[in-house]
């Protein structure tokens, strides 16, 4: 802990130093800091897509933002829409939410693996390597699971999984059907 403590004011003194170098430059910039992903070594299951693993920093300073932490699900895709609002830009981006936040995850020769997330469950979905990678988008195999988005434990409600995995197995097939399209172009 002590070390994690160490790491924190280090980074910070760096990061002061970086937000002092952009305000002699430039009075109104808007810095944005962001992660690709979380931590993987604090989750609670085997699942690549935990809580943990999609708690994504972020962080913007500048403009007229005033400070808060906000911890409602998001994708990062809203990502663009946050600057804009952030920098007062009247121009809106279309962000279009169900919802649900979906994050998912392709590594070679690894299964593919999708999250759909609301305020009170996650779907894990994921389909094997060799379908992905064939391209299937009918008779492929999948395991699915819905669980407590809190503690990501396994809980049964037939209507609500049903829900998300028809969102999960229409996601899977718009992600077939781009990626078709796009070997061809």
């Amino acid at each position: 802990i002590a070390m994690y403590a160490n790491t924190l004011v280090n980074i910070d003194s760096k990061l002061e130093v970086l937000y002092k170098k952009i305000k002699d430059y430039d009075q109104n910039a808007l810095v944005v800091l962001h992660s690709d992903h979380g931590v993987d070594f604090i989750t609670k299951n085997t699942q690549r897509l935990s809580n943990e693993r999609e708690k994504v920093a972020f962080m913007i300073r500048g403009g007229n933002l005033k400070s808060r932490v906000d911890k409602s699900i998001s994708e990062i895709r809203k990502l663009p829409s946050l600057i804009l609002s952030a920098s007062n830009i009247e121009e809106k981006i279309n962000y279009s939410n169900d919802g649900f936040a979906k994050t998912e995850s392709i590594y070679p020769n690894q299964e593919y693996e999708l999250a759909i997330r609301d305020e009170d469950h996650v779907l894990f979905f994921q389909v094997p390597w060799k379908s992905f990678n064939d391209r299937q988008i009918s008779d492929y195999s999948f395991t699915a699971s819905l669980n407590d988005v809190k503690s990501e434990k396994r809980i049964t409600n037939d209507i609500k999984f049903k829900v998300m995995l028809n969102i999960a197995k229409n996601h899977y097939v718009e992600l077939i059907n781009n990626l078709i399209a796009s070997e061809v172009d």
